[in-house]
């Protein structure tokens, strides 16, 4: 298991905390645990949920087409494509 060296700090109100420590109680975990264990799999959903689509078999059937097609030069994007990320700045 990796080491735990950063640390999250969040502000909550009494009811929230009341309600954290009750949930995290009634699983026999930490609160921190508690709520490490949700925030990830929120985090996860959160991820999931915008990797993946659902299509009925119409759209299904154009969506293959339109990756078999071969691929077309696209000037603009090529450019996009070149710039560095905001974050990278």
């Amino acid at each position: 298991m990796a080491t735990r060296n950063d640390r999250l700090n969040v502000r909550v109100t009494d009811a929230q905390k009341r309600l954290i420590s009750r949930a995290a109680k009634s699983t026999h975990s930490s609160v921190s645990d508690f709520v490490l264990r949700s925030v990830c799999r929120a985090s996860e959903q959160v991820l999931t949920e915008q990797t993946t689509f659902f299509l009925n078999e119409e759209d299904y059937v154009a969506f293959q087409k339109a990756l078999e097609r071969p691929a077309q030069y696209n000037p603009k994007l090529n450019k996009i494509l070149k710039e560095k990320a905001p974050w990278e700045e």
